[in-house]
This record gives structure tokens, sequence and C-alpha cells, in this order.
């Protein structure tokens, strides 16, 4: 019944409408499932077992790389600007603490603690800008510290809708001229595999906040 579940709520369908729902409870039924397997295999077959283990090793190291990669590239955390936008939307503009290597189409997973301690959740990258930290009065020596002096900050326009998206337009709305800062982590990159600089002319279709896709393609003209 777990597995029928999964199948059922991995729906892209579901998944959009109920994104929070879908992924504690997606977790939720895997590690179920592995419970169940495991007193089932303990009682039956124990021979079979250390195929188990293997599931299970596979999906912590998956884990524990994602939480690693996170606190590689935000440290402490990430400054976060954040702007409430007509048609209720934000602009989210986040200054990397590590210089981060952006191609078009791909996306990040966004963790803003002060809107919603546990949660995450996907957006693609609008656009990306790289520059030098004009803070930092250290004399460049060497390549370490020229990487150390740049600095990449990352723009994403997230639309409310429910949940997370719903209490982060709230907040900027409710904040002096519309706008705030927070701490924020950035997870990824991931995606971004389809380039499109083999073609010469590409006409791209998007509604809404999914422009933000788009952009960083190329220029569009209207």
């Amino acid at each position: 019944m777990a597995g029928v579940a999964i199948t059922i709520t991995a729906n892209s369908v579901v998944r959009h409408a109920f994104y929070e729902t879908f992924k504690y409870l997606h977790i939720a039924l895997v590690i179920f499932i592995i419970i169940t397997v495991w007193y089932h295999l303990t009682m039956s077959n124990l021979s079979q077992i250390s195929l188990l283990i293997g599931v299970i090793v596979i999906w912590s190291l998956e884990r524990i790389t994602r939480v690693v990669k996170l606190l590689f590239r935000n440290g402490g955390g990430s400054k976060a600007f954040i702007e409430a936008l007509p048609g209720n939307a934000c602009r989210v503009t986040v200054h990397m603490k590590r210089p981060w290597t952006f191609k078009p189409g791909q996306h990040a997973y966004v963790y803003m603690p002060s809107v919603a301690l546990w949660m995450s959740h996907p957006f693609s990258v609008a656009w990306s800008e790289e520059a030098e930290d004009l803070d930092n009065e250290k004399l460049a020596m060497n390549r370490q510290d020229i990487l150390a002096m740049q600095k990449t900050s990352m723009s994403f326009v997230i639309r409310e809708r429910t949940g997370f998206t719903k209490k982060l337009f709230k907040k900027a709305e409710a904040s002096p001229d519309g706008k705030f800062t927070t701490t924020m982590f950035v997870e990824g990159p991931y995606g971004g595999k389809h380039m499109m600089h083999s073609y010469g002319t590409v006409m791209l279709f998007a509604g809404g906040v999914g422009i933000t896709h788009q952009v960083p393609h190329g220029k569009i003209s209207i």
C-alpha cells in the first residue's frame, strides 16, 4: 500500500499542488517501506538483508552529501534580500558565500529558516551575477585569494502560492517598503543540461513566473 501511495503522490499534478505534503509524506513512506522490508527479511530470508543494507547506505550517503554541499556553499548562512513585487510575487536575491558556476536552466533548493524552518523548495534561477567583494581590503596574492574575493549573487522570482511561498510574500508585504533581509541557504545547482548554443534561433514560451527558466538562455525580444 505504501508503494502504491508513493506512485500516486509522485504524479506531477499532486507534487505541484501539494509540494510540502508530498515531500514529507514521500520520505515517511520510504522509511516505512524500509522498516517493513527489514522485519520481513529478518523473519524469512536473512541472506538478502545485505541488499537492503546497501539501499540504506546509499540513501544515507545521498542525504549526507546534500547537507555537506549546503554547508560548503553557504557556511553559516548566505545573506538574502527579499522584495515584494506586483502580482503577488517576490524577488529574492542571495549573495553566496562561495562563487557559483551558473548555467542557464538550472534550479536550486531554497531554505529560509526565518520563514519556514524545515522546508526547502526548488526554484529556477532567474539570473546570476559575478562581482568582486569590494569590502575586502586584502590584496590578492594568489589564486585562492582571488577566488575568496569573488562573490556570486543569484536571483529568484517566487510567486505566492500556498505554504512557504505564501508566508514569504506576506512577510515581505508587511515589511517596511516591502523589503527585508534574512539568512538563507541555497542547495545546488541542479539541471541545466539542455543548452541551446547549437541553435541559430530559438523561440521559448512561458507563463507567469515560468519566465525565470527562460531568461538565462539569452535575450528575449518582444
